[in-house]
């Protein structure tokens, strides 16, 4: 018989309700294991790689996620029949900082960041959207088509002011399709630009949403998110580099780091919507 190890926990997302409820795994990646309960709430106990989020229970690297088990009680979390109660949990903050805003040290760090997507963002990503010369990777009928669908979503999407999402909700491959990414960049950049310019986009993030999440759980789990306001660790860290001018290498490089294609999918979802708020060239 395997002994189960009890890891460490690092931090609790906030949204995690701490009620008895019973959860089954959902999927099982490396430094991911996904949980959901009887209403179809995403639960995610992740690696100190992943990082703190909303639903996030970030514990110490452990080798063996396989053998893992998740329960949820009144007043306590119990992993591998661990309990660890909730005085002592230490809960992740998930709302960007307050910050004093530069508008053209924040368009200097955009232009960066799209420089550093084109040249180190996955060749089969949506970075075609920022720079025509990548459509040349697309070289089969099936990945042309689907760009030519991705393109034609963006454009409806941008020409709906971000208000309709429905033609790129679920298109494109991966776990999270390129389509569930680049709505989820647009909501990221929609939020971004309310904290910053204290301009409301609730309204348009609400619309974005909902007509966006017929998709599968983790795509919207990870929408809803965007479009309340509340961020993975991965983004708010880029989030604070652009704004204190510092690490802004680094931070991008975490985040295209996430997924095959996600990171650099959601990144020119960003972009694009920087550029149509700020009046940008492309």
């Amino acid at each position: 018989m395997k002994l189960k190890i009890s890891p460490t926990i690092i931090s609790v997302g906030k949204d995690i309700l701490l009620k008895k409820r019973e959860l089954i795994i959902q999927s099982l990646f490396t430094n991911v294991i996904n949980f959901i309960d009887e209403d179809d709430h995403l639960i995610s106990i992740v690696s100190n790689k992943i990082g703190g989020g909303p639903n996030n229970i970030v514990v110490d690297d452990i080798k063996d996620f396989n053998n893992m088990t998740l329960i949820i009680r009144d007043h306590s979390v119990c992993i591998n029949d661990y309990e660890y109660f909730q005085e002592e949990l230490n809960y992740y903050d998930d709302r960007l900082p307050n910050i004093s805003f530069d508008r053209s040290i924040f368009i200097k760090n955009i232009k960066i960041l799209k420089k550093m997507i084109i040249k180190k963002g996955n060749p089969i990503s949506a970075i075609f959207l920022l720079d025509s010369l990548k459509e040349r990777n697309f070289n089969s009928p099936f990945k042309r088509n689907l760009m030519q669908y991705l393109k034609k979503g963006t454009n409806d999407l941008l020409a709906s002011e971000f208000k309709n999402g429905i033609k790129l909700s679920g298109t494109g491959i991966g776990l999270t399709p390129q389509g569930d990414d680049l709505i989820n960049g647009i909501l990221l950049g929609l939020g971004v630009y309310e904290k910053i310019t204290g301009k409301s986009t609730f309204d348009i993030r609400k619309s974005l949403y909902k007509t966006s999440n017929k998709t599968n759980i983790i795509s919207k789990t990870f929408l809803y998110y965007s479009y309340i306001g509340r961020y993975y660790m991965k983004f708010k860290n880029l989030f604070i580099a652009f704004t204190e001018n510092k690490d802004i290498n680094v931070a991008i490089m975490n985040y295209l780091n996430i997924g095959e294609t996600s990171g650099a999918d959601i990144l020119t979802g960003f972009i694009i919507t920087m550029q149509k708020l700020f009046d940008l060239e492309d």
